[in-house]
């Protein structure tokens, strides 16, 4: 074959006139040269007209001597999203742009059909081909039986993205260039400084010169719940994200959870995350594409009561994954009358179930997309001091008031469970801090446990229905024996708790 100019390739809407010429270029790539020998047949019988029906469409590239040496499909996938299929080039063909032309124009296309997204699949031995998906900004979304699935966003509603700010200059400028990195562009960044002392309201002015996304709020320090409800009255966009001005965020997060929680018409999308210790922060991109490479990227849909039995059920990963604001994409609907507490420790813990019971469908994966820094001055790292241990337990204490007035006891009871777990974690930390006051707080604790064991054990346990839930009463009850009958510590408890719940 000769080859001839791009120039003089020609890109036509597939009639049946270029039926055995399309099909042989099928069976030349895919079979013969990639050997899918089990695609032969399919391809033999394949009519590209069909993808017509239903706001599809098959284009064809062709040279001067009316040779197919191009192919590529489109076929709708939901009401916002539309799948590229048969995308072969003619070898002779490939790398002189007419890959390009094709995609090109069917992304013209899926555009006047008001498509939101594009998805395409492949197989490791298309190196070349996914290079190229890649170069044209298709993420790899999830891997499904041997299936590379990439997708590529066509339209982006506007996210807002609340950053609360508070004496963090050693992190912010990683934090921020993180999000001016990102794939997805249509971002309002509000950066909101809660009276730092330090340069970090300096680093703030300075990209919001650089970037017109950013708009820089300085307040009067009032607290983390403080800044992020005063970026949430400000917000304008329908979706809206929770970062902290500490951590760092991979590049295709918010064109991940938008095509999650678009293609799955969720009020919430959610991904996994890593703990990368502050040391690491230049590798951090690296460290995460390390982590993603060990797992099979999956996905999942669940609706509130189904996240509201995993934010309070007994293992701590699905727990701290569903109970933290900054792995997340919310709809604003959900947001509506949900305000931070002011003045407290644990917000995301004060909040979090109001939110999911506001909320229909949960889409998560368990792709890696945001790297959650440990830095030395993290508030939860520090001294383990009294008004820690107070709003910790106050947190639960709301929550399961929260639902006894929804009359819904099985939540309530998981509830007062966890208060009495997070007494023992609570205990066995500080029996190993060197706080000065610790016999003070042991005792706190230890009478706040008693209380709450000897009011609601009995309905913890009649509402307790799985097994894991009922192992973790009994080390529950094993405490509350000890104190009574040895005067034991529940805080001696807490490593038999950590094991188990960590499994």
């Amino acid at each position: 074959m000769k080859k001839c100019s791009i120039e003089e390739i020609k890109i036509l809407e597939y009639t049946n006139k270029y039926k055995d010429k399309t099909i042989d270029l099928l069976i030349k790539v895919a079979v013969k040269e990639h050997g899918f020998k089990e695609w032969e047949n399919w391809f033999r019988i394949f009519e590209n007209q069909k993808y017509k029906e239903n706001d599809g469409i098959c284009y064809i590239a062709i040279d001067n001597n009316d040779n197919v040496i191009g192919t590529v499909s489109l076929k709708k996938l939901d009401n916002i999203s539309g799948e590229v299929r048969n995308f072969y080039i003619e070898r002779e063909y490939r790398g002189t742009g007419i890959a390009q032309k094709l995609l090109n124009t069917i992304i013209e296309f899926a555009k006047i059909k008001k498509y939101k997204r594009l998805e395409l699949d492949s197989y490791k031995e298309f190196s070349r081909a996914i290079n190229f998906y890649k170069k044209n900004n298709f993420y790899l979304r999830k891997i499904e039986n041997n299936k590379f699935i990439y997708s590529k966003t066509l339209k982006e509603e506007k996210i807002s993205i609340i950053v609360a700010i508070y004496n963090i200059e050693k992190y912010l400028e990683n934090c921020i260039k993180s999000i001016l990195q990102q794939t997805y562009k249509n971002l309002e960044i509000l950066l909101i400084d809660d009276g730092s002392t330090d340069s970090s309201k300096e680093i703030c002015d300075k990209y919001a010169q650089i970037d017109n996304r950013i708009k820089v709020i300085h307040k009067e320090n009032g607290g983390l719940a403080d800044a992020r409800n005063l970026g949430m009255s400000l917000a304008k966009g329908k979706y809206i994200s929770f970062i902290d001005g500490d951590d760092y965020i991979y590049p295709t997060f918010y064109t991940n959870l938008y095509d999650l929680i678009e293609q799955y018409e969720a009020d919430i999308s959610e991904c996994n995350f890593l703990r990368v210790n502050e040391d690491d922060i230049e590798n951090i991109e690296k460290i995460i594409n390390k982590e993603n490479q060990k797992i099979i990227i999956k996905e999942k849909m669940i609706n509130g009561e189904e996240a509201i039995d995993e934010l309070f059920g007994t293992r701590l990963q699905p727990y701290v994954k569903k109970v933290v604001v900054w792995n997340k994409l919310y709809n604003a609907n959900v947001l509506r009358n949900i305000k931070f507490p002011f003045g407290k420790l644990h917000e995301d813990e004060y909040t979090t179930y109001k939110i999911l019971s506001n909320s229909k469908k949960i889409v998560t994966t368990n792709k890696i997309l945001h790297g959650y820094v440990q830095t030395k001055n993290s508030i939860m790292r520090r001294e383990i001091k009294q008004k820690r241990i107070d709003d910790n337990l106050d947190a639960y204490e709301q929550a399961s008031n929260f639902f006894e007035e929804k009359n819904d006891i099985k939540i309530e009871m998981k509830c007062k469970r966890r208060y009495l777990e997070n007494c023992i974690e609570l205990s066995g930390k500080v029996l190993k801090s060197e706080n000065k006051n610790k016999d003070e707080q042991l005792k706190d604790i230890e009478d706040k446990f008693i209380s709450y064991y000897e009011k609601y054990i009995d309905n913890i346990i009649l509402n307790s229905s799985e097994n894991r839930e009922k192992k973790i009463v009994k080390i529950i009850m094993l405490a509350y024996k000890d104190i009574k009958t040895k005067g034991k510590n529940i805080g001696e408890y807490w490593q038999k708790l950590e094991n188990f719940v960590n499994k």
